[in-house]
């Protein structure tokens, strides 16, 4: 959108719109006239809740641009989806730039990890910023003294876009010198970033364990059904039940058909969101382990009254409140409320990440509690079938019973895990 307003065409038809976006791409591309490749390629940026968040898109084509009127009103998960329904890639653009936010994972082929971009601080160093300022100021003397040297032998108005570049590489390497006494704030932005991918891929990984699960119920629940199925068949057969139970059967089998491809489906695209949020390959096939039982000592360790005063401390909100020149508040105690308010909403946030870690605690209690009668029963369960006191399928019914029973002793651990990584996260200065 921000395109569109500073050429002046926010008010247009898309159509119009998409013919200015498409001119240099096709000037390019007429210039080029077969001798070098030319790719069309955008960088989006939603006019949502993301902020300035931008992504770069490959393999669009015209057609698409002009027929999604609506790019600008999706999001990053909305627009992900209809990207690779169409086949296109979707990158996060200069990610660790300082005011962006890094996206979800999960809705991103891939992220930036370098932009030329002179107008852009990108995460470089300070020296790194200090030697660009250093080089746009000696370019501009360069090409100053090439001017005078050439003033009386072209024209005016050559000369003043020599002097209008000028400016242009003074104002670049101001703007690095800028960047560069602000490099401690792009640092603190690169920690918050390695901290929330780290949160993310705790996440995911919480995620792909309670879809195993879910997906180990579902295939036995499949194979349950076509034993109901099979056995409804042969009594239809003799005339034992009527043909509108064996439709009822069917129905129940592509009902736990269609549950099963849902779960496999949904288990596949997290652990592809898992493993590349970690560095593997799309395709990649490591171990991944299941996550331990959690260690209940730690909660005993946690001490509410203490940890809210460290979480404030380390706040990144409070922080930025405190670093703010008082100018942009009206006056120190419009300034010093508003400190005191973030501090008194961290300590709430705090209370409430305490208390959610215990009730957590005694959820995984009872369930783990319970869990030796669940096992007893399959085991009874097992026996009596080697003996031929049950059916197979009165068996998977009580399999699928303790399945159920250790996805849900799983379910309590991964929320527990959860609630007590947020809880040491908040203390690290990042609360939710």
């Amino acid at each position: 959108p921000s395109t569109f307003m500073k050429y002046g065409r926010e008010l247009l038809p898309w159509k119009k719109k998409i013919d200015f976006f498409l001119r240099g791409y096709k000037a390019a591309k007429k210039t080029a006239n077969g001798r070098i490749p030319v790719l069309l390629g955008m960088e989006l940026r939603f006019r949502t809740s993301e902020g300035d968040n931008d992504y770069l898109v490959y393999g669009i084509n015209e057609e698409f641009l002009y027929s999604h009127p609506n790019l600008l009103e999706m999001n990053s998960r909305t627009f992900y989806e209809l990207a690779h329904k169409n086949g296109f890639l979707v990158f996060q653009a200069h990610p660790f730039r300082v005011g962006m936010k890094v996206t979800n994972p999960k809705y991103l082929d891939g992220v930036e990890i370098f932009n030329g971009n002179p107008d852009g601080s990108s995460g470089l160093s300070k020296e790194q910023l200090l030697q660009m300022a250093d080089q746009f100021r000696f370019e501009a003397k360069e090409l100053k003294e090439e001017a005078e040297d050439l003033k009386d032998s072209i024209s005016e108005e050559a000369y003043q876009e020599y002097q209008d570049n000028i400016k242009t590489l003074k104002r670049f390497a101001r703007e690095k010198e800028d960047a560069a006494e602000g490099s401690l704030l792009t640092k603190r932005a690169l920690r918050i970033v390695r901290n929330q991918q780290t949160i993310a891929a705790s996440a995911l990984m919480r995620d792909y364990q309670a879809l195993l699960a879910q997906d180990e119920i579902a295939r036995k629940s499949l194979e349950a059904a076509e034993l109901s199925y099979a056995s409804s068949e042969r009594q239809c057969a003799i005339g034992m039940i009527s043909g509108e139970a064996l439709l009822a059967a069917q129905d129940a089998l592509n009902a736990a058909r269609a549950s099963a491809d849902a779960s496999a489906s949904a288990l596949r695209k997290c652990k592809q969101s898992l493993i590349t949020a970690l560095g593997w390959s799309y395709d990649g096939n490591p171990d991944i382990r299941e996550i331990p039982e959690p260690d209940l000592t730690k909660i005993a360790d946690y001490h509410l009254e203490t940890d809210m005063e460290l979480a404030v401390g380390a706040n990144y909100d409070v922080a930025d409140i405190r670093r703010t020149e008082k100018s942009q508040f009206n006056g120190t105690k419009d300034k010093q409320r508003q400190i005191r308010e973030k501090e008194n909403e961290v300590r709430m946030q705090m209370e409430y990440l305490y208390k959610e870690v215990q009730q957590k605690a005694m959820s995984y209690q009872s369930v783990k509690d319970g869990w030796p009668a669940a096992e007893a029963k399959l085991a009874q369960a097992e026996r009596k079938l080697a003996l031929g006191m049950i059916s197979r399928a009165e068996y998977l019914a009580e399999e699928i019973a303790w399945m159920t029973a250790k996805a849900n002793k799983e379910q309590a651990v991964l929320n527990l895990q959860a609630a007590m990584e947020t809880y040491e996260w908040a203390i690290k200065g990042l609360v939710k």
